[in-house]
């Protein structure tokens, strides 16, 4: 079985039916609720037809049903939604002058005086929700309104989470974090561009009213394995659950996509060498991603040993999207490019690397992840105040008629060819010397004048480990082109153990173990363990500087000893 042949028996029907019936016949799909166990059973029972071991896992989970909410007073009143996790306004409301604070970030909230205050900020503009809340919080406000994305003229109000713990709470500060959360809700472009208009012409006190229903409830997500030659196996997964509404693009397409390559490749099961799990999570944003981080929790051993990679499926197939947009870690990029060029050569691409948005739980693990999605032109996403998945998203607008199943049929080819080299090749097409020349990168950039941590020895020695990692990738490639390389067993195991060691410390500030807060600013940086490096170096000798530097020698430390490692690594295998 060759690519094409694979691509060519794709059932688009079977698809199309599977996201009608779940949009139209389970709606609303929320997380610790009947509707939401009636999907895990659907998706459960769907497997099993296409011949694939199913189960659905039960687990206590720390949930969030959002409900209606409103702003009033001075003869104003405004419809919002509440956010799911935020904190609970008193009967009467919250009293507060409202601010506005651009998209929320420390500098924007410094300016707009936001302790004490109602903070508005912009759906659309950086950083994401549960960050602008944290943010919020720390600044000293006492409520946040997100204005929606969408037209200026948009009435749809949006749904959102501001958890920004991920999964659920581990510890008794967690849960004291969650229960000091702001009142958040989320108001429509229309009202909140009036709203901000006002605060413009005179300052407004102004009344919030939101009443959450944070609460633990019992989660349901499904697992279906395909076995393989061997151990090892390859994670493709996607949540099953959704805000009020059809979603029929968040996520019944991803639903219905996995349930496709389910079928697809449970037909092929004799060429895979590695296996495939197919992952349904719920508590995807009412959860904070908990049944992933669950997942990761319980299966931690074999995780760790065995899985080779996790394809995320989220929101494929929306409406008018007409470039190709992808995002994996790092030793991925030139495997991932070269299946969208291949793919999609007409078609404008771009590549950025993953950081630890949606159920990207496995990044401690050290499981490298991808991930491929229609996107939308730089005039459609400024015509909309930057929804990067249609101004329908998140809301009850989220209908049938917003999929493009053409679209959808591309997306299901990239997911397909994306899955079958990982499934089938002798060895995984990992290059690590894109992952240490941009670490290298990244401590030169932050060492400074004086170098104050010592960074730029540790460069040198990650620019020996690219130039070793170059060898590596030359040594993999060859014996996937001669399968019967008697390398191929410690070349694996090589392999496996650098993505181990290296993808929390590319991607993760709090290591190997927990995980960063959802949207952490420093995620959007290589090492965001170093992030706040250049704000420490601008601080006074004082107790906060003392405080950050033996974080930050602590994160340095991390970096010198997976760079040793690594290179041990190396060329105890070449």
């Amino acid at each position: 079985m060759d690519r094409l042949r694979l691509l060519q028996q794709i059932d688009m029907a079977a698809l199309r039916r599977d996201v009608e019936h779940i949009s139209l016949r389970i709606p609303t799909r929320l997380a610790g609720t009947h509707a939401g166990e009636e999907m895990a059973r659907y998706s459960a029972d769907r497997l099993a037809q296409a011949g694939v071991d199913a189960r659905v896992v039960a687990t206590p989970g720390l949930v969030s049903v959002p409900g209606p909410a409103r702003l009033e007073g001075e003869g104003l009143r405004y419809v919002l939604q509440t956010c799911a996790h935020c904190g609970q306004t008193p009967s009467a409301g919250l009293l507060a002058e409202v601010v506005y604070a651009g998209g929320g970030t420390p500098g924007e909230l410094e300016r707009a005086a936001a302790a004490g205050k109602i903070v508005l900020v912009d759906l659309g503009l950086p950083p994401s929700r549960p960050e602008k809340h944290r943010l919020a919080r720390a600044a000293g406000a006492v409520g946040l309104i997100t204005i929606n994305w969408g037209s200026d003229a948009g009435d749809a109000l949006p749904y959102g989470s501001v958890k920004s713990i991920w999964g659920n709470p581990a510890s008794q500060h967690d849960m004291e974090d969650l229960e000091s959360a702001l009142p958040a809700a989320g108001i429509s472009r229309r009202d909140g561009l009036d709203l901000q208009a006002r605060l413009k012409a005179r300052p407004l006190a102004l009344r919030l009213h939101v009443q959450p229903d944070n609460g633990w409830r019992t989660v349901h997500y499904t697992v279906g394995e395909l076995g393989g030659q061997g151990e090892d196996f390859v994670i493709a997964g996607g949540h099953q659950d959704s805000w009020q509404g059809p979603s029929a693009t968040d996520n019944a397409t991803g639903s219905a996509c996995l349930l496709e390559l389910a079928r697809l490749f449970g037909s092929q099961r004799a060429e895979l060498r590695r296996g495939l799990v197919f992952a349904f999570w719920e508590g995807h944003e009412t959860g904070g991603m908990l049944s992933s981080a669950h997942y990761a929790d319980r299966n931690w051993e074999r995780l760790r040993d065995h899985a080779a990679a996790y394809l995320q499926i989220d929101q494929p197939g929306c409406l008018g999207a007409t470039r190709w947009s992808s995002h994996s870690n790092t030793q991925l990029r030139r495997y991932v490019q070269d299946c969208d060029a291949r793919l999609f050569p007409d078609t404008e691409r771009s590549w950025r690397r993953s950081t630890k948005i949606g159920d990207a739980s496995f990044f401690g693990l050290g499981i490298p992840m991808l991930a491929g999605l229609a996107s939308y032109s730089p005039q459609v996403l400024s015509a909309n105040a930057n929804a990067p998945f249609g101004w329908w998203h998140h809301t009850a607008s989220n209908t049938l008629d917003k999929v493009d199943f053409a679209s959808l049929e591309r997306h299901m080819h990239a997911y397909a060819s994306y899955l079958w080299d990982l499934c089938t090749l002798p060895l995984l097409p990992f290059d690590f010397s894109d992952v240490a020349l941009g670490l290298a990168e990244r401590l030169r950039a932050l060492a400074g004048a004086d170098d104050t941590l010592e960074l730029l020895p540790l460069a040198a020695s990650l620019d020996r480990l690219a130039d070793r990692a170059g060898g590596l990738a030359q040594a993999v490639q060859a014996c996937n082109d001669r399968p019967h390389d008697g390398r191929i067993e410690r070349l694996d195991d090589a392999q496996k153990r650098l993505s181990r060691l290296l993808i929390n410390l590319e991607s993760s500030a709090c290591g190997r173990y927990g995980h960063d807060p959802y949207g952490l600013t420093a995620q959007s940086t290589l090492l965001p363990g170093l992030h706040d490096l250049q704000e420490w170096q601008a601080l006074e000798p004082g107790p906060l500087r003392w405080c950050r530097e033996t974080g930050l020698w602590r994160t340095r430390n991390r970096v010198a000893d997976a760079a040793r490692d690594a290179l041990q690594i190396i060329e105890a295998v070449l």
